[in-house]
């Protein structure tokens, strides 16, 4: 819990005082919560992947948080594609880019599966340009 004291108040400061409810549920079930707990090990995460020399690392953070929540809420790791990410987001390129703002593209468009490489990135996704009259 965030106390908001400072260094110099650690004698002076009451981690019981101000408690919310959150809190006080939180600290209740922090004694039912296991030692240790690797998603690995409960179907949440892909395997390692590899961006290259590209330095899209801000996708593929973004990326491995979506397939990772969808394991865990529908039961079913799925790979997604960084490539779509980086084509599609707007929001970076290979050097660099905002996780934050990728989300806003994942919410509104969804992301496709990873289907074609071997590896399963560039070019499994190939994006294609289609223009609106």
């Amino acid at each position: 819990m965030f106390t908001g004291a400072l260094p110099e108040d650690a004698g002076n400061v009451s981690l019981s005082s101000g408690m919310t409810d959150d809190d006080e549920l939180l600290a209740s079930a922090a004694g039912k919560v296991p030692a240790k707990w690797d998603w690995r090990h409960h179907g949440a995460v892909t395997p390692v992947k590899n961006q290259g020399h590209c330095g899209s690392c801000w996708a593929f953070s973004m990326v491995a948080s979506v397939e990772g929540i969808n394991a865990i809420k529908r039961g079913k790791l799925r790979t997604l594609s960084e490539q779509e990410v980086l084509d599609c987001s707007g929001d970076g390129s290979c050097k660099g880019g905002h996780t934050y703002e990728s989300f806003d593209h994942a919410i509104k468009h969804g992301l496709a599966l990873d289907q074609h490489g071997n590896p399963p990135y560039y070019p499994a996704y190939v994006a294609q340009l289609v223009y609106a009259l």
